[in-house]
């Protein structure tokens, strides 16, 4: 017993330095704890708030590229300064995507570096702490895939993909919103976002493609799809498409497809008497008259049988000075949209259609050319233009 008690005495300060080391060594793991704790923490936040700028930067691309550009031009003309800087990054879409480029780059750049360096020390501390009989080197890369895998699950979700999607419902809000903040961006990176304009567009040249040229232009074809697809929804009526659709046949239809041929045509012969020409005018339902000199073919002027109707002197004199005007001779291969324009500008009611050898084979009138427009219609005239 006395030695025991000795044995304490003489080591007495040795056991108190051993405690207080342990002491010390607790405290100090317990610091270390706290303070781990407290750098995951920032560092979390840093990989929340990386992610929400990826989420703005593909939130942008998608509002940006999908607005209508004459919306915003509208919009931009009424005052809008918002609209004003949208309008700005629409008209130079290889720049603005060099931009959002450079800034999801940098963003998920930044996120993938600073969860790679910081999150896998203490993956591999934690894991060597649980007794993974695994090299700490082979462990160290395990955490960085582990690490990459949800960093990229969470990108991918809450950076890329509903924010895409939130994108395509809310475009023109969205749009109107970012442009400030996208054109900033574009203001401070602007060198390195000029150098990757000039590289794209070099390159898209060196394919053969024309990288100022107008993307918003939509095919006929396009527009046909579009409008077959509203009719089959519900949004566009049976006869609103069939208008549609005519318009685009239109232009390719040559006018001999629309003319009354010469066979069909009633005509006024200038050598037939005035009670002949009377009988005929009086009798018929047309109202425009094709008036010809000794053959068919030679036509002279055309009649409008209500200046006719209301002439108290019908001799043929003055009716050909008052209700009979020059003929308006077109050729029968040229288009009904472009005779429709010109009928339309030179306020003709009928044209005279001449085969290839300047023979006469049929009329048209503007009241044919609407038929093939919308199809039939009811004039207020009660005698319609010839057929």
């Amino acid at each position: 017993m006395q030695r025991k008690v000795r044995f304490l005495a003489e080591h007495s300060n040795l056991l108190k330095s051993c405690f207080c080391y342990n002491g010390l060594k607790n405290k100090e793991r317990g610091k270390k704890r706290t303070y781990m704790d407290s750098s995951i923490l920032w560092m979390l936040l840093l990989q929340v708030v990386l992610i929400a700028l990826n989420a703005v930067f593909a939130c942008a691309e998608i509002a940006v590229i999908s607005v209508n550009e004459n919306k915003v031009e509208k919009m931009a003309a009424e005052g809008n300064r918002k609209a004003g800087k949208l309008l700005n990054l629409v008209s130079d879409p290889s720049r603005f995507l060099a931009t959002i480029q450079v800034a999801i780059t940098l963003s998920g750049f930044l996120g993938s570096a600073f969860a790679a360096d910081n999150f896998s020390e203490y993956l591999v501390d934690w894991l060597v702490g649980l007794g993974v009989g695994i090299s700490p080197d082979i462990l160290d890369t395990i955490a960085v895939i582990v690490i990459t895998i949800i960093l990229s699950y969470f990108t991918l979700v809450f950076g890329e993909l509903v924010p895409k999607q939130v994108a395509m419902q809310k475009k023109d809000q969205l749009a109107l919103s970012v442009a400030g903040l996208i054109t900033v961006i574009s203001k401070a990176f602007k060198p390195l976002v000029s150098l990757l304009t000039v590289s794209t567009n070099s390159v898209l040249r060196l394919l053969g493609i024309d990288p100022d040229q107008d993307n918003d232009q939509v095919s006929e074809e396009e527009i046909r799809l579009m409008v077959e697809a509203g009719s089959e929804k519900g949004t566009i009526d049976h006869e609103e498409n069939e208008w549609i659709q005519n318009v685009f046949e239109f232009d390719d239809l040559p006018i001999r497809d629309v003319m009354t041929h010469r066979r069909q045509t009633v005509m006024l012969d200038l050598d037939a008497s005035d009670h002949e020409w009377e009988e005929q005018i009086t009798k018929s339902p047309y109202s425009l008259f094709p008036v010809y000199q000794e053959n068919k073919d030679s036509i002279i002027g055309v009649l409008n049988a209500k200046k006719f109707l209301r002439l108290k002197d019908r001799s043929r004199s003055h009716v050909m000075e008052k209700a009979v005007s020059g003929p308006y001779f077109v050729p029968e291969n040229l288009k009904a949209d472009v005779l429709f324009a010109n009928m339309k500008k030179d306020r003709e009611k009928m044209a005279v259609v001449l085969d290839e050898y300047g023979g006469f084979c049929g009329i048209v009138t503007m009241n044919d050319l609407i038929s093939e427009l919308i199809g039939d219609m009811d004039v207020d005239d009660p005698a319609p233009y010839i057929k």
